[in-house]
């Protein structure tokens, strides 16, 4: 028998003004220094691990991205 675990790191993270769903993906926008949904010209960093209302400043989120951004 093979046991495999994978573990993950739940982070808190500065956001764009936006409502974020758990689950949904996340991505880090260089240029305003926040996360958001919007995949185009951001870079994926992981999954929302709760919900983020529009007017709540972050958001948590289960990081699925290693090296630079």
């Amino acid at each position: 028998k093979v046991l495999l675990i994978k573990t993950a790191a739940i982070a808190e993270g500065l956001k764009a003004v936006e409502e974020i769903a758990v689950g949904e993906k996340v991505y880090w926008d260089s240029s305003a220094k926040k996360l958001t949904t919007t995949s185009s010209g951001n870079k994926y960093f992981g999954t929302a691990y709760a919900t983020a209302l529009s007017g709540d400043p972050t958001v948590l989120f289960v990081m699925d991205r290693t090296g630079d951004l």
